[in-house]
């Protein structure tokens, strides 16, 4: 089954550098190909590690919320085992982000919890939806 995952970034009270944004990708889960990404920037996975880094030299201050926010798209693709019936798969552990605020030099970050097949995200999925059937 392929899924589309949609990282956005949304800054709003100053200028960051730096940026990158991780996760790695779950068993039996594989990269498929990255289908938009904000400038010249792009998701880049590792095929050894499973780990998708998304790095950013610069987002400004109210992105995201005066226009439009970054947002990177790529499709992955899971297989699900025997293990994983009548259960949800884990598609994307959890994602981190780290940047320096450009003005005073300190270390942000950010994380967001891992995603399964229940897609707490996708209000479009019942969570029924995602159990991994025979």
């Amino acid at each position: 089954t392929q899924y589309t995952v949609h990282w956005r970034i949304t800054n709003y009270g100053t200028d960051i550098k730096d940026v990158e944004v991780k996760a790695f990708l779950g068993g039996n889960v594989r990269f498929v190909k990255v289908v938009k990404s904000a400038g010249s920037s792009a998701p880049v996975y590792n095929d050894r590690t499973q780990e998708v880094v998304w790095t950013i030299s610069k987002v400004p201050a109210t992105t995201g919320v005066v226009n439009a926010p970054l947002e990177a798209i790529f499709q992955i693709e899971a297989t699900p085992s025997s293990t994983d019936v009548g259960k949800y798969m884990e598609l994307i552990k959890d994602t981190f982000l780290k940047a320096i605020d450009d003005f005073t030099a300190i270390e942000l970050g950010d994380s967001d919890n891992a995603i399964n097949t229940q897609l707490p995200d996708d209000t479009t999925v019942t969570p029924s939806q995602g159990v991994v059937l025979q």
